[in-house]
């Protein structure tokens, strides 16, 4: 959102909690699994700052890629019950999934 709209918003004697804003992961606090499809790449920062922050969070499925790692998982959501790591074998990230089955007794690849 731009800035003039955020001013317009505040100079209306809106809140900041009102002001509108896009979609966000955390926009779904009631979730208790997420599933994220092939062609949505998921990134560091989802995972660092989003996807904890989502408190009844049990399970997340994802697909794996070149900017994810095995501790960033484990630091961030790996008190998960099951994290669910889409078939790698065909990508070359075997050495990133060894990591994952050592760090994360949580994680399985399908």
């Amino acid at each position: 959102m731009d800035i003039a709209t955020i001013a317009e918003c505040i100079e209306r004697g809106g809140s900041i909690e009102n002001i509108p804003r896009q979609k966000s992961i955390t926009d779904f606090m009631e979730l208790e699994t997420i599933v994220f499809g092939s062609s949505f790449k998921v990134d560091p920062d989802m995972v660092r700052y989003c996807l904890p922050r989502v408190p009844k969070l049990r399970k997340v499925a994802l697909h794996w890629n070149h900017s994810l790692s095995a501790p960033l998982l484990r630091d961030s959501i790996g008190h998960l019950e099951r994290i669910i790591i889409a078939d790698t074998k065909y990508w070359g990230f075997q050495s990133a999934m060894d990591q994952v089955a050592e760090m994360l007794p949580n994680a399985r690849r399908v």
